[in-house]
């Protein structure tokens, strides 16, 4: 009934291609941009999310523990997650690879500290949706580290493969 496409000939298609860039990107600048119009809120997030989560946080290996750090730290942090998110999202819009590489590693980052139900002995609805959110938008970035981020110009020239046809005479 409906003609069925194998994934890697949907993401050739340079305009596929460049709308998953596009749709996967906005979520990336929406949030860089909430949290730049709302610095002091973004600032209030993050020591309260790092409070809720202390106690995982702290078992995890290598993870610095902030409790009494200098609180002049907090807008450092945030103006670096967001310029982190701008930085990667240009890049991924056009077409470079690293930008998708640093996504895939801000995401499970940011879900372990921000959004993770087990850090917690009960979690409710909305952080779970959250979480799961987040690993649907790692697999989509998985889905766009796997293909080709900006497809290849076809070469025209002897080497070409394109037919070419003469009136009353194919080649």
């Amino acid at each position: 009934i409906f003609p069925v496409k194998k994934i890697d000939s949907i993401m050739s298609d340079k305009t596929t291609a460049s709308l998953a860039r596009f749709f996967i990107v906005a979520i990336f600048l929406v949030s860089a941009t909430v949290q730049l119009i709302s610095f002091a809120d973004s600032e209030h997030s993050l020591v309260l999310k790092y409070n809720e989560n202390r106690h995982f946080l702290r078992k995890l290996p290598g993870f610095p523990d902030l409790e009494g750090a200098d609180e002049n730290m907090v807008p450092v942090i945030v103006s670096i997650l967001i310029a982190y998110k701008f930085v990667a999202s240009i890049l991924v819009l056009n077409g470079i690879q690293l930008g998708v590489n640093m996504l895939l590693v801000f995401v499970p980052l940011t879900t372990l500290f921000f959004e993770n139900p087990f850090a917690k002995k009960r979690y409710t609805t909305p952080e779970l949706i959250d979480f799961l959110k987040n690993i649907a938008i790692f697999g989509a970035l998985l889905c766009l580290a796997n293909f080709r981020l900006a497809p290849k110009k076809e070469k025209s020239g002897k080497n070409s493969k394109s037919k070419t046809f003469k009136k009353g005479k194919k080649n």
